[in-house]
């Protein structure tokens, strides 16, 4: 974020931030019950991100010459479920999309059970026909993001990822433990998180 830096890559564009607390993979807009206080908990992802989003169409000119759709850990899946909408949004001669530290190393149940519950599908950011209700409850974040690569072969997609990765391995066992299923462990070691990784994700783009 060092504009004045001459060494950075982005010291001459635009940021926009999308700042995240909601904990709703940027998909929701509903009150979620109440926590432990007894306070009504309100997730409204999409409702912040797509705030974000018309404030980026009132102020740039929508022909960019550049765009980059960037995030990280979280904010990864932030970048993965909205590159449709802001690529559609904002069509640049050259465009990127970048997600840093979240490949979706879940159980696939338990992935499909959270993205269910906290939204009913939104057609401005997902392909219709991963909306149909019998389909959309089998979706993943990786599936959405494969629609994008596929529906945008001129943009450029990179996934980064260590080899080891605390956040990632804990996120499993935030959403197995909330969403338990049949056969999967409650926690996974550093091995198995990049056997995962790489096996049920990353080897598809090979």
């Amino acid at each position: 974020f060092d504009q004045a830096n001459p060494r950075n890559p982005f010291r001459d564009y635009t940021i926009v931030q999308v700042l995240y607390c909601s904990g709703d993979l940027y998909l929701a807009h509903k009150d979620m019950g109440t926590d432990f206080h007894g306070t009504r908990v309100r997730q409204q992802g999409f409702s912040n991100t797509q705030s974000a989003l018309d404030w980026a169409v009132d102020q740039l000119d929508l022909r960019l010459q550049s765009l980059v759709i960037m995030g990280c850990s979280a904010g990864s899946i932030g970048a993965q479920v909205w590159a449709r909408k802001v690529l559609n949004t904002f069509p640049a001669k050259r465009a990127a999309v970048i997600a840093d530290s979240f490949a979706g190393v879940l159980p696939p149940p338990s992935q499909h059970s959270l993205m269910h519950r906290l939204s009913g599908c939104d057609e401005t950011i997902v392909p219709p026909d991963l909306c149909v209700p019998s389909v959309w409850r089998d979706v993943t974040v990786s599936q959405v993001f494969d629609r994008t690569m596929e529906d945008f072969p001129g943009v450029a997609f990179a996934s980064i990822n260590s080899k080891t990765d605390k956040v990632q391995v804990f996120f499993w066992t935030i959403v197995t433990a909330a969403f338990p299923t049949s056969g999967e462990p409650l926690t996974i070691n550093n091995e198995t998180y990049l056997k995962m990784l790489n096996r049920n994700i990353l080897q598809r783009y090979d």
